[in-house]
Order: C-alpha cells, then structure tokens, then sequence
C-alpha cells in the first residue's frame, strides 16, 4: 500500500510537469516520445509490436487527463507519516533506502523538471559522488533521460539506457556499411540480439557514468552560473552550443580517458556512435583524431586532441560566462557570434605545435 500510494503522487506530478511540457516538441518527435511511453505505460517489451489504435486511443486518454491536471501544484511526497517537498532528493532516498527503492528529481532541457521512481538496484559511495543504478522504473514522465547528476549524486536509469541502445540498434540495421558501426558489430559472432542488447548496454552504462561524473567535475570548476545560463536561454542555437560546450568538457575529462585508460575500444566505437548534434559541430578535430585511430591503431593523435580539448573547451566555457548584453536577445546573438568563432579555432587546435 505505502509503495503504490507513493508511486501514485510522484506519477501525478509527473502527469503535471507533462501537462506543461508536452508542447515543446514538434509533432513527430512527440509521437514517437508519446509512443514509447506507451510501452512503459502498457509494460511492453522493446521487442513487442505496437497497436496502432490502442496507441492513438491511449494518446487521447493520456492528452485528456493531462488538460486536468494542468493547473495543479506539485504535491509533496508522504513517506512514513513525514512529508517532503519533491526537490528533497537526498532526504527522500534516506528514507526509501529501507524499501530498496530510489527517487529522483532535477530540471532537464529547458529546466523541465524530471521525475522518477524505481527500484534500486545499486548504490555506491564514492570518495566525491554517490552512484545510483535505477531498475524497474513505477512512476516517471514522458521524457526519460538515461543519466543525470544532480549535486554530488548520479542517477542512471538503466531502462531508458537500455531502450536508447535498442532504438540505435533499430537504426543500425539500415546502415550496414557504415565503418563505426562495423567496428562495433565486429566483435559479435552471435546474433541474439538480446545478447547484443545487454552487453551494449553495460558498455553504455559505463560511458554514462564517466560522462556524468566529467560533468560534476565540471561544474565544481564552472559553478552554477552556468546551469542558469541554460535554463534562462529559450530555444535556440545558443541554447545548444552551451549544452554542447559542458558536454564536450566533459568528455574530454572525464568519458573519454575513462575509455581510454580502459582500453575499451569497443566503447570508444560506441561513445562516436552516438556523438552527434552540435557537440560535433564544434568539435570537428576530435572526430578526425578517432578516424587516425581506427585506420593507424594510433591512440597519440586521440589522446592529445582529448587534453587540449579539456583546455579550449574550459576556456570557451569562461568566456561565453563574461559576455554581457542588456537583453536576452543581444545575449543570444553574442553566444553564438562568439562559439562559431571558436569551430574555426577548433580545427585548427589539435594541429598547433
């Protein structure tokens, strides 16, 4: 009863933060978000295929209760007769650390609030962070984000990591050919897929913590000036370019030497398998130091673009956090004036000396 009453409120406050958030996607992308709530919803497996009638009836359901509970407030969260607002992360898993569950909260892309219940499968310790390994998820929203850090805490919500990977695998099948991608599958002599799916996940599972812990890390050096920078700018370019920044510093502390270091160049295929958007935009030298690896096995040219990238980006990072203007706007078109001015420099940086 306590489990299912708990799984109940966080759920509406998921549906709220729903309700409010649903618009900002295109239409496409919020079918098919709406498509994979679905099956978590339904408890569907990856493999499972999707009625398309059961889908569209359950979309206007789920569109209809969201219209009524779109005016509401958050609602605290009750466990054991105390109640806690639902930002009180550390406090609430303190007391659910009885019942092997985990809860998470924290602002995502355009500081739309995320939140989750599951079990927990693993918490570790560590010397500046504390890991948490999310298994079967009872309440969340319509985006799931496979892995964030939050204070010094890291969650990674290996269902949704598991579901990225199988949607890539999806994608991968139209793409035979493709040398990342080739690499990859290169090292499989089997083809259950199941096995596939579980041992790529695991190798994502690590690539996630890696990057999570470069991005505390990075905001230790940066401070929380620059996360109001993100959640105060609208959609935009720049709003892009400065996620694209901290991830790319991020990586260069912390994912990719992981990799490295671990010599795990199967999940060094994977990290540039995913490595897209405008994290590639601007960094376009430490995609051409991978390619010198695959085609010479030569990790130098990697290795000193990742140590100079760590420098540039952390220096890109500190100007973009100086530049001043009397409007959002003018702000908006600084940031972007001065981050493509620093793709010119990036070609050229790995390449000095």
């Amino acid at each position: 009863m306590f489990k299912t009453t708990l799984m109940n409120r966080i759920q509406n406050n998921c549906h709220i933060v729903d309700a409010k958030a649903a618009d900002h996607y295109t239409l496409c992308v919020y079918l098919l978000k709406m498509k994979e709530y679905y099956r978590w919803d339904q408890g569907l497996a990856l493999t499972d295929k999707l009625n398309k009638e059961a889908v569209n009836h359950w979309i206007i359901e789920r569109e209809t209760l969201w219209e009524s509970v779109e005016d509401q407030d958050l609602s605290d969260l009750t466990i054991e007769n105390n109640p806690f607002d639902p930002w009180d992360v550390a406090n609430i898993n303190q007391a659910l650390a009885k019942y092997n569950l985990v809860y998470s909260a924290g602002l995502g892309t355009y500081a739309s609030p995320h939140f989750v219940l599951a079990d927990c499968l693993e918490c570790q310790q560590k010397s500046d962070y504390t890991l948490y390994l999310l298994g079967k998820e009872y309440a969340r929203e319509l985006v799931a984000p496979p892995a964030m850090s939050l204070d010094q805490s890291i969650f990674i919500r290996t269902e949704s990591v598991r579901r990225t990977v199988w949607e890539r695998l999806e994608e991968w099948q139209f793409h035979s050919g493709h040398p990342i991608v080739d690499s990859i599958m290169a090292g499989y002599q089997t083809v259950d897929i199941e096995q596939v799916l579980d041992d790529l996940t695991q190798q994502m599972i690590q690539i996630m913590i890696a990057h999570e812990q470069g991005e505390i890390k990075v905001g230790h050096v940066i401070g929380k000036d620059w996360q109001s920078l993100v959640f105060e700018l609208p959609r935009s370019q720049a709003s892009f370019m400065v996620r694209a920044i901290r991830d790319n510093w991020a990586d260069c502390l912390s994912t990719l030497p992981y990799l490295i270091r671990q010599q795990q160049w199967q999940g060094l295929d994977l990290y540039f398998a995913y490595w897209s958007g405008m994290r590639k935009v601007l960094f376009p030298d430490l995609l051409e130091a991978y390619w010198h690896w695959q085609k010479n096995q030569d990790i130098c040219l990697l290795e000193q673009t990742i140590t100079k990238g760590q420098q540039h980006w952390q220096q890109v990072a500190t100007n973009v956090l100086a530049l001043e203007a009397e409007t959002l706007e003018q702000k908006i078109g600084l940031i972007e004036g001065y981050v493509n001015q620093q793709i010119l420099k990036a070609i050229d940086f790995c390449h000095q000396n």
